[in-house]
């Protein structure tokens, strides 16, 4: 997972003339932060101090122009003299549009791509076998078998399932290979009879 430590210019869609410099960070280990040099909007005290602000949606641009929405965010509530800064710490993170209610955020799925996965999960779905000539010192033939298996259900997240697919190997994908493993061994053979 990418960390992100970036400059923008942060709002709230009901009030998108106000905005507020700041620094996003996020990492594998941390949840969505946002670091501002004010307040996005005026806190106002009647006779208690709340604890803390919540914001459905908070939306941005970082300084190379990515459009960025943050979900589910709330503001910690202080005290505080001099510069009024303020963090707001965000439960997603979504790059790339800007929403401005969570009803308009609605995806079909989600795709995830890991590599080296099925050794995490333990699958054995590739066999490899060669056979190699009489004297053993070159391998003549090399099989390989793929078993495709069947869809492993991981879990529930927020009323969603989390379903873990194994995807085989795409034929496209075994044509270029052959094709590039010709081109090397005629390359090969070439600088072999121009050596001789």
């Amino acid at each position: 997972m990418r960390s992100i430590e970036e400059d923008g210019i942060w709002f709230l869609p009901s009030n998108p003339e106000r905005e507020v410099p700041g620094r996003l960070t996020f990492s594998a280990n941390e949840s969505p932060k946002l670091l501002l040099l004010d307040q996005l909007q005026d806190i106002e005290f009647d006779k208690t101090i709340p604890h803390r602000l919540d914001f459905e949606i908070i939306n941005g641009y970082l300084t190379n122009g990515k459009k960025v929405t943050l979900c589910h965010c709330y503001q910690p509530i202080g005290l505080k003299t001099g510069i009024q800064t303020s963090t707001i710490h965000a439960k997603y993170l979504l790059v790339g549009h800007h929403f401005k209610a969570l009803e308009e955020i609605s995806l079909r799925g989600v795709s995830l791509r890991y590599k080296n996965l099925e050794e995490w999960v333990d699958l054995r779905n590739f066999q490899i076998q060669w056979t190699t000539n009489e004297e053993r010192n070159q391998v003549k033939e090399i099989n390989v078998k793929q078993t495709t298996l069947d869809p492993i259900e991981l879990g529930q997240l927020l009323g969603f399932s989390i379903t873990l697919y194994d995807k085989p190997v795409e034929l496209e994908r075994l044509r270029l290979i052959k094709f590039f493993g010709n081109i090397s061994r005629k390359y090969l053979l070439k600088s072999k009879k121009i050596l001789s």
